[in-house]
Parts: C-alpha cells; sequence; structure tokens
C-alpha cells in the first residue's frame, strides 16, 4: 500500500465503518526483515490496532482466525483506495465531528475490539497543503 512507502499514517475519521472495525492504523518503522528490532516495532504498533502499516515493507493484521485477518486486511485496502481516489478527484476530505467519534468508539468498544487509552481523537488534520473540514460544518 502507498501509505507504507510514503512513511505516512493513514488519516482516519473519514469512514466510520474503518474506524470501528481497522481502529487507528500505526505505521511501524522501516527495519531488516526478520530482524528482533522489526518484530519488537509490530508488536509495539500491534497494541493500537488490529492492523499495522510497516514502513517499506507492506501490510500486516492480526485477528481471532484467519478469515477475520483476511477481513481486517481487504477492509484495509478498501480504505486506503478509497482515501487515495478521493484525493485523486481533488475534493477536499472530511472527518467526522467529535460527537460522531464518541458513537463509534462506544460501538468500537461494544463489539469487543480495542480503544487504546491516551489516543488522540485526530491523528492529523493536515493533508496535501490544507485543513480537513469536518463533515456537517458550514462551508465559506
Amino acid at each position: 500500500m502507498v501509505f507504507t512507502l510514503k512513511a505516512s499514517l493513514l488519516m482516519w475519521l473519514l469512514i466510520i465503518e474503518a474506524d470501528i472495525f481497522l481502529g487507528h492504523i500505526p505505521l511501524a518503522p522501516y527495519g531488516t526483515p526478520g530482524s528482533p528490532e522489526t518484530a519488537e516495532a509490530v508488536a509495539k504498533a500491534s497494541r493500537q490496532s488490529t492492523v499495522v502499516f510497516m514502513e517499506n515493507h507492506g501490510v500486516i493484521t492480526g485477528a481471532r482466525h484467519i478469515e477475520e485477518a483476511e477481513w481486517f486486511m481487504e477492509n484495509a485496502d478498501a480504505y486506503c483506495k478509497m482515501v487515495l481516489f478521493a484525493d485523486m478527484h481533488g475534493g477536499k476530505l472530511n472527518q467526522v465531528d467529535e460527537a460522531g467519534i464518541a458513537d463509534f468508539l462506544a460501538i468500537r468498544k461494544n463489539i469487543g475490539y480495542a480503544v487504546p487509552e491516551g489516543q488522540p481523537l485526530y491523528n492529523f488534520r493536515e493533508y496535501n497543503g490544507y485543513t480537513m473540514g469536518i463533515a456537517g460544518e458550514k462551508k465559506d
């Protein structure tokens, strides 16, 4: 996925279904394949999400069974494509407001997925040179 090559985090709070099921997708720093340092970086990142982007490697998922891991991978891939296609069309992206965040975090907890304490609500607000809007906000 292109986000692993750019060494960038995928912004979240754009598509609620992805946020509920995938959570905040962390980026594990580059490391030599198979090295203890890489394993440690991925283990640390995996405490935050069921999906981990590995800088200049790819994506890994963890789950209760293989079908769920495959489902997470397919959803991460689809989410990345949607963000890239939306960006290619030149429109500015909007994120969900804080009330929406509270709702989907509650859903995430209720279905048994982790919500790390102290995780920022927005991983970033700037994207491609502009500040993303909030869904439902009045536009000038």
